[in-house]
């Protein structure tokens, strides 16, 4: 696995949000038993795109992991010491194209109350 993969343990960062993966599925089973704790990888393409969330043993119950837009937008839910999250990692184009921006504020807009209701409990 990556050399600096082995700071994020060692210096005890708690999340670390990973763009440009070029991730398969077969890297995603090597990554995984190297990294021994949670991982959320979107996107499955060795040539282009890929994001990541990688988790250094935080103390949740569990997570709900969401690929909204392999590749480019995934979402991230849980419970860490009675505290609720949602995170939201994106990879934009490296040009103008606004597609993905409108993406991202239509599913904030759709799914707010969902959200909002679940950060509320």
């Amino acid at each position: 696995m990556f050399e600096w993969l082995k700071l994020i343990k060692q210096n005890k960062f708690n999340l670390c949000f990973l763009q440009e993966l070029h991730c398969t599925k077969e890297n995603y089973d090597i990554w995984r038993n190297e990294w021994k704790y949670d991982l959320f990888v979107s996107g499955n393409k060795s040539n282009s795109l890929g994001i990541g969330i990688l988790c250094n043993n935080l103390p949740c119950n569990s997570f709900e992991h969401n690929d909204i837009i392999p590749g480019q937008l995934q979402s991230l839910r849980s419970t860490i010491q009675e505290h609720n999250y949602y995170l939201i990692n994106v990879y934009g184009y490296n040009h103008d194209d606004t597609s993905l921006l409108n993406t991202i504020n239509t599913i904030i807009l759709e799914n707010f109350d969902n959200v909002y209701n679940w950060w509320r409990c």
